[in-house]
């Protein structure tokens, strides 16, 4: 199989050394891999289709747009995401082409697979995994054109890893922006689908005069999610590295969330008893019984800095086991049901010890899911179903009696705006209507081991292939500006949410969620309801009167 270049050029596509030859040749080679493709009718293009004719959501009191995230004369910025559109992001933010921009980016192939584990099955998979490793040679290139943006690939030690997150962080004279959300940098991310958004504004570190006067000091201690924050972004190579230090200025003691960071790599505890869980939250949900937190990514430290966080999370009450879970993400994996209900709900639920789906009562677990109907009769119709993966062997028959109907609140708009957010949440069932939540996530986190992680070696290590990170919404956090009174959490439709006094005078003050949970949840109806799946073909036409070929 010989692929021609335009200048002559013949690179054999059997030889042991084609990949580095088609990297080393850069764009003329890519040119030839795409003809050559093209000519035998195989897309080279991803699941992420882009749609011409977007349709603007109606902008409700908690929704919030790129530009109004990037506001203002920041001098720096740190952007990490998985997918990325410059020529659109840069005219959303004509700002970011002014200052230096380190750029994070996971541009690999659109499954999501690390290119560099595709299996070699053939030579036509050969030429496909060059393809796919060109995808990072153009992310790269297109970089190149803005003389201010440098781009980071972060490393990945294991297979099929990605770097996922979604975030940004502009500095500013006096403050540093933080936001983590759930959407690409691609147009019709933040146009056409329901996504999920936290931010918060810190100010400068206050300066006290130390005992030599020509020196000054900073005071205060760095905080639980200042140490978090600079911890993972260390992770995803030196030039954000460096950018940390600039972090070392503001004062993020008043965060009122948690970082949910997952960095890829094995991540060793300090006994069986202290690595139980495969999620980052698992520890978190533990220090609220024995004051101990994660560290990082897996590892488990005492330390005194967790003090200040401790005398907070005693004050917050344990829900009770009866208390259900929901998750609500975008793209299911390839789950067995040891994971599902021995790791991942397990962490979720302590006390709780779930083994099987026999074991786990039908209203102790919630999935949202899009449906088929709900796909076709979305803004974006078929197309947005490309952006929900799953195979049809991975709805599995034991996850069918645990799914949900996607059925946001009206209040938020979103009914045909599908789900490219990710949540987690516990909420209280005594009362389906109020709302109620202990806790909630909001993450870049699918329902995935590549995500979330897997337990090893008995227990004793958490082995994780992503980069994820999400932030967790906790009562005594969100109270820290009301003298650390724990806020109560509802979703924006509860009927709490109705009668409270947001501002919590005479009451306990309550926190709206504008989270995509209507009270009670909706259950799938097997004669009516089919969950969505994307390897199908759907001859019934949607919204713009196509039907769906799976890519």
């Amino acid at each position: 199989m010989k692929l021609f270049l335009d200048d002559g050029f013949v690179l054999d596509a059997t030889a042991e050394d084609f990949r580095d030859k088609v990297l080393q040749l850069g764009t003329r080679a890519e040119k030839a891999v795409l003809a050559f493709l093209d000519e035998h009718g195989i897309s080279s293009r991803g699941s992420g289709a882009v749609l011409k004719h977007l349709r603007t959501l109606h902008r409700a009191v908690h929704a919030k747009s790129l530009s109004d995230l990037l506001e203002g004369e920041f001098s720096r910025c740190l952007l990490t995401n998985y997918m990325y559109d410059l020529p659109w992001l840069f005219a959303e933010c004509p700002r970011l082409t002014e200052v230096p921009v380190l750029l994070v980016h996971g541009e690999r192939d659109r499954q999501g697979y690390d290119v560099a584990y595709i299996p070699l099955k053939c030579q036509l998979m050969k030429l496909m995994n060059v393809l796919l490793i060109l995808c990072r040679y153009r992310m790269t290139k297109e970089c190149r054109e803005y003389s201010n943006v440098t781009p980071v690939v972060p490393p990945l030690p294991i297979p099929y890893g990605t770097h996922h997150t979604k975030m940004l962080v502009a500095l500013y004279s006096e403050k540093v922006r933080v936001a983590i959300f759930t959407a690409n940098f691609l147009s019709n991310d933040w146009n056409s689908k329901t996504q999920g958004l936290w931010y918060q504004d810190f100010g400068l570190k206050v300066l006290a005069d130390s005992e030599d006067e020509e020196e000054e000091t900073v005071s205060g201690s760095s905080s639980d999610f200042e140490v978090d924050l600079v911890h993972y972004l260390s992770s995803l190579g030196a030039p954000v590295k460096l950018f940390c230090a600039e972090l070392k200025r503001f004062d993020f003691s008043t965060a009122r969330v948690a970082l949910v960071p997952s960095v890829p790599g094995v991540h060793k505890g300090k006994g069986e008893e202290e690595a139980l869980s495969s999620i980052i939250i698992r520890l978190l949900m533990l220090t609220f019984e024995n004051l101990y937190l994660l560290n990082r990514y897996g590892e488990i430290r005492a330390s005194p800095r967790t003090q200040a966080s401790c005398s907070l999370l005693k004050m917050y009450k344990i829900p009770p086991t009866d208390n259900p879970l929901i998750c609500q993400f975008s793209s299911l994996g390839s789950l067995d049901e040891k994971w599902l209900f021995g790791e991942f709900a397990e962490s979720f639920l302590p006390g709780k010890k779930i083994i099987s789906s026999t074991s786990m009562p039908i209203q102790a677990l919630h999935i949202i899911w899009p449906s088929v109907e709900d796909v076709r009769n979305s803004l974006e119709g078929w197309n947005s179903g490309r952006s929900i993966p799953c195979p049809l062997k991975n709805m599995k028959p034991f996850l069918h009696k645990y799914l949900r109907k996607w059925k946001p609140p009206s209040e938020l708009h979103r009914q045909n705006a599908m789900p490219h957010i990710k949540s987690y949440a516990r909420f209280n069932p005594s009362d389906d209507g109020a709302g109620e939540l202990a806790w909630a996530i909001v993450t870049s986190s699918n329902l995935s081991k590549a995500a979330w992680g897997t337990l090893q070696k008995n227990k004793t290590q958490l082995m994780i292939r992503s980069y994820e990170l999400g932030v967790m919404f906790l009562p005594p956090l969100l109270g820290r500006q009301r003298n650390g009174t724990p806020s109560r959490l509802v979703t924006i439709a509860s009927k709490a949410a109705e009668h409270s006094d947001v501002a919590g005078s005479d009451t306990q003050p309550t926190e709206l969620l504008p989270l995509p949970y209507s009270f009670p949840l909706t259950t799938y109806n097997p004669k009516n309801d089919e969950p969505w799946v994307w390897d199908l073909v759907r001859e019934s036409p949607d919204i713009f009167g196509n039907a769906y070929i799976p890519h």
